[in-house]
């Protein structure tokens, strides 16, 4: 390896010396010569020096390697326990790692359950009349549904005690000041009494719950007066054992009653042939009263008149007809004839009304019928013109298709009872008539028989 390398020191010393030698100016060829082995030595020696100063370099080389190489050596040593310990400390972190996202995997879902339940929580609490008296608690509630944050221990202890709290106020029955909207839809704090979350009224008015507004509204129609008695009595006492009204729909029952058509909007809904119908009714209902009064006079002196049978009066049919037998002075057939005229004669005034009446009976069901015919052709031609997809527009025939015919029948039902009761009374005095006539008759031949008697 030496040998090499000084050879080829040489040869480049050569070509060096001969190069330099073509661009100088040479006197001869052993000044050439000469030159060229000055220089050659001169370059030997050079590079001698540098040899040795790359040998000396290369074992300094060494040296360094040695010592790197034995100080490497110490400190891996020294890191052989670091080393293990970073393995260590790997699989470590890595067991953590994986436990720290099962429990973040774990607190998700806790998260969104809860998320899941306060949200349905939330709708309930905030439909709740409970809210209307308890407002303060919304600030809870929007806390739990706060996206930016999660919840934290204090916040759903406090949403586990506004449950509580809730659970505890549904079972109870308060008065409190609550905003109330009024028909006119003016909102007016008063005095709201609440029985658990079913019912709510104030001033004897029900009312209903509003989450959106976050206020209570009195209803349009209040229901039947009834119960509107009933809750002004509660309102009055409620101290003490009340009866009142549950509507577990929070109001809205109660508006669907107060809802039902009045009888006024039935008679409107009925249209003319309904006003007509009862115009009648009310016809009938007069003559009812009248010939049942007039029928209870008569059967009180015809009463009074039997026990005072010999002392006729012209104020009652059997003592008129008492005095017509009396005022007879002919035979026997005469006198039957006389009396039949004079039950005849009382017969008229205790019938009269009877055939209008019978009348009345059988036109308010045919009125009813037209009324239903004229409703049905109402809504046909509106089913034409508009189609059957609204059933508000249908409901004026229908309504007065169905009023008509329960109006006619309404009237009939008891104006026919009332004709058969006042009819069977006639019957009964014509038929005391008829008695107290023959019994005359017969009081009247008794008589003639006597004379006839005597004469012999």
């Amino acid at each position: 390896m030496k040998n090499s390398t000084v050879m080829i020191i040489i040869c480049c010393g050569l070509i060096s010396a001969f190069s330099q030698a073509e661009t100088s100016s040479a006197e001869s060829i052993k000044q050439l010569l000469m030159q060229v082995k000055l220089k050659q030595q001169q370059d030997i020696i050079k590079n001698t020096q540098r040899e040795a100063i790359f040998v000396t370099e290369k074992s300094k080389q060494k040296s360094i390697l040695f010592n790197g190489e034995k100080k490497f050596a110490e400190v891996k040593k020294q890191n052989q326990p670091l080393i293990e310990q970073s393995k260590t400390n790997q699989a470590e972190i890595k067991a953590l790692t994986q436990q720290l996202d099962n429990e973040i995997a774990a607190l998700g879902d806790i998260y969104s359950v809860l998320n899941q339940f306060s949200l349905e929580v939330n709708t309930q609490l905030t439909e709740s009349m409970t809210h209307g008296q308890f407002p303060q608690r919304q600030a809870t509630l929007d806390a739990m549904q706060d996206k930016q944050n999660i919840p934290d221990l204090s916040l759903i202890a406090n949403y586990w005690l506004t449950l509580q709290h809730e659970m505890t106020n549904t079972g109870n029955v308060d008065t409190f000041t609550a905003p109330v909207i009024d028909t006119q839809g003016v909102t007016q704090h008063q005095k709201v009494t609440r029985i658990g979350t079913f019912t709510a009224f104030s001033h004897g008015h029900y009312l209903q719950w509003l989450p959106l507004s976050k206020s209570f509204r009195q209803l349009q129609r209040q229901p039947e007066s009834d119960l509107i008695k009933i809750a002004k009595t509660f309102s009055i006492d409620n101290h003490n054992i009340q009866p009142t009204v549950i509507d577990p729909s929070q109001g809205k029952l109660l508006a669907l009653n107060g809802e039902k058509a009045k009888m006024t909007e039935l008679i409107q809904a009925a249209g003319n042939v309904g006003y007509i119908i009862l115009a009648l009714g009310a016809v009938g209902l007069i003559l009812t009263l009248y010939r049942f009064i007039y029928l209870f006079a008569v059967q009180r002196q015809v009463k009074h008149q039997l026990s005072h049978f010999d002392e006729p009066k012209g104020n009652n049919p059997l003592g008129r007809v008492i005095l017509a037998a009396r005022s007879t002075h002919t035979s026997d057939s005469r006198l039957e004839f006389e009396l039949d005229e004079a039950v005849l004669k009382e017969v008229m005034p205790l019938e009269r009304g009877l055939g209008f009446l019978k009348v009345l009976i059988g036109v308010a069901p045919l009125l009813g019928l037209l009324g239903t015919i004229t409703g049905m052709i109402e809504t046909f031609q509106l089913m034409s013109l508009y189609g059957s997809g609204d059933a508000k527009l249908m409901s004026s025939g229908i309504s007065q298709a169905l009023v008509t015919t329960a109006l006619g029948l309404i009237v009939a039902i008891p104006l026919l009872f009332s004709h058969n009761i006042i009819a069977t009374r006639n019957k009964r005095i014509v038929h005391l008539l008829d008695e107290q006539s023959a019994g005359l008759m017969a009081r009247f031949l008794e008589k003639i028989e006597n004379v006839s008697e005597i004469r012999e």
